[in-house]
This record gives C-alpha cells, structure tokens and sequence, in this order.
C-alpha cells in the first residue's frame, strides 16, 4: 500500500474514534444530568422526610406534655375531692361530738334512766297510721 493509502486510512480511523468518543461524551454529559436530577430529587424528598420527623417529634412532645397535664390536673382534682371529703368527715364528727356531749349534760342522773337509749321521747308518735300509705307523704 501506498503511505498516502495508509496515512488516510489511519486518519479515517482516527476520526472514527474521535466520533465514537465523542458520542460517548454525550452519552456520559446526558447521564451525568441525569444523576443531577435524580440526586436532586432524593435531596428534596430527604428535607421533606425530616420535616415529617421533626413535625412527628413535636407532635410527640405535645402529647407527652398533654398527658403530664392530664395526670398533674387528675392529682389536683382528686386532692381537692379529699380536702373536701375530709373536711365533711371533720364536721361531721365534730358535729356528733358536740350533739353527744350536749346529750350527755341533759341527761337526768338518775340510774334507771341512764340504761336507757337517747331518743325521742315517745317512739310511737312515728309510727304512721295504719290508713296512711308511706309511699303518698
């Protein structure tokens, strides 16, 4: 072959390789771009992912904080119930040592009537008449 033949055949080839590599540039410009876009996306879907958890841990403190509510105003309620409770008792008994102890100096000191419940004086004015139904007072 003549060196002309070879030197064209040698720059054909060569020019095929630029085209091919080229090509392959173009290729590679295309799914470089591709992976721009797409990493884009996952970095997008990553923020809203930890907007959803931050927003879930807010929720979450919420809730515990609600519940801390919930019990400190069921011990604030049920201390109230107990002050008042005890307060009733408290006046109650009070009350009963006090109507005992006025009973006890009204009492005639006589001996046959201390074996002798307090009470009212005649035990048959409560009794109702026979005629009277107890349902209609």
């Amino acid at each position: 072959m003549a060196p002309e033949a070879l030197l064209l055949a040698a720059l054909l080839l060569t020019f095929g390789l630029l085209l091919l590599a080229a090509l392959r540039l173009l290729k590679l410009h295309a799914d470089l771009r591709q992976l721009d876009a797409d990493l884009n996306r996952a970095l997008a879907a990553g923020r809203q992912q930890a907007e959803r958890v931050a927003r879930l841990e807010q929720l979450r403190e919420a809730q515990a904080t609600a519940s801390e509510v919930i019990a400190a105003s069921s011990s604030v309620v049920r201390d109230v119930h107990e002050s008042i409770v005890g307060g009733v008792y408290g006046a109650i008994a009070g009350l009963n040592r006090a109507v005992g102890r006025e009973l006890r100096r009204s009492r005639p000191t006589g001996d046959d009537d201390a074996s002798k419940p307090v009470g009212p004086a005649d035990s048959s004015s409560r009794e109702l008449p026979s005629d009277r139904d107890p349902r209609k007072l």
